[in-house]
């Protein structure tokens, strides 16, 4: 299918297809994509009887599921591969067998390769568009963006979305750095940070004179345990 990568739409819906076609999780478990455009997504779940808990409410995993499933279209719609970063929920009230909950998903900023964005869940016949009497939960989320692309059919593009892992060139360095470029890294950083404590905190200079520690002693990270940490 020919898709405009000029209309930023067009692209939403061609990588939301292209992730949908491939999104297992969110299909076995009966969810519907009902929207997309850029930086929003909006899905929606109907909760089976097997989806209650012992207190016969919705378990909340689900709930959590289809709020992750808006948050993955949503930050994936500028057809860059996109994965969550942190997030978190706050549930406002129980939802039961037989409702319909939707989340939608909307981006609040998008910096570098890190976007945020916010999820609200709604119960079926309460959506609204600018909110709602009874809101199911809210969900606060963070990105982060991968090389490459999600809709295969970007030929400007060097890869298309699948890849399980990014090239080495595609990556920060000390995404790729070894156990001992991480260790001098640590140890750089950890003799910058005393050095700071001892020439700027009397009380720390005073502590690392009394156990007989210079900054300029730390030649390992073992060494760390001779300087007092209080």
């Amino acid at each position: 299918m020919s898709v405009d990568f000029s209309d930023p739409g067009a692209v939403a819906r061609a990588a939301a297809r292209t992730m949908w076609d491939r999104d297992l999780a969110s299909r076995s478990l009966g969810m519907s994509l009902d929207a997309v455009s850029e930086g929003e997504a909006t899905l929606s779940l109907t909760i089976t009887a097997a989806m209650t808990n012992g207190h016969q409410v919705c378990h909340g995993g689900y709930i959590f599921s289809v709020a992750d499933s808006a948050f993955a279209f949503a930050c994936n719609s500028y057809n860059q591969n996109t994965i969550a970063q942190h997030c978190s929920v706050t549930f406002l009230r129980p939802a039961f067998a037989g409702d319909r909950l939707t989340a939608a998903a909307r981006e609040i900023s998008r910096t570098g390769r890190s976007g945020n964005l916010r999820h609200q869940g709604d119960e079926p016949e309460r959506r609204a568009r600018c909110g709602v009497p009874r809101p199911l939960p809210h969900r606060q989320g963070d990105a982060y963006r991968r090389a490459g692309v999600t809709d295969p059919a970007d030929q400007e593009a060097e890869e298309p979305y699948g890849r399980p892992f990014a090239r080495p060139g595609d990556l920060d360095p000390i995404e790729i750095a070894s156990r001992d470029e991480i260790s001098a890294l640590q140890l750089t950083r950890l003799k910058t940070t005393l050095a700071h404590a001892y020439r700027n905190s009397p009380h720390y200079r005073v502590q690392f004179d009394k156990a007989g520690a210079h900054p300029d002693d730390l030649k390992t990270l073992s060494d760390l345990s001779r300087f007092p940490s209080r």
